[in-house]
C-alpha cells in the first residue's frame, strides 16, 4: 500500500512539474511580446528626438 502512495505521490509531482514548465513558458512569451511592443514604441519616441525636419526650438 505504502509503494502505491509513493508512486501516486511521484506522478503527481511531474504532472505538477510539467504544468509548472508550461505556465512559466507561457508567460515568458507574453512577457517577451509585452517587451517587443514597448521596445518598437521607444524606437518611434526616439525617431522623434533625432528627426531633422522636427525643429531643435520645438518642445516635447
Amino acid at each position: 500500500m505504502n509503494e502505491n502512495l509513493i508512486e501516486a505521490f511521484i506522478y503527481l509531482v511531474h504532472h505538477y512539474e510539467k504544468l509548472a514548465k508550461h505556465a512559466a513558458g507561457e508567460q515568458m512569451k507574453k512577457a517577451m511580446e509585452d517587451a517587443s511592443k514597448n521596445l518598437k514604441a521607444a524606437g518611434v519616441l526616439l525617431a522623434l528626438f533625432v528627426d531633422e525636419s522636427i525643429s531643435a526650438d520645438t518642445l516635447f
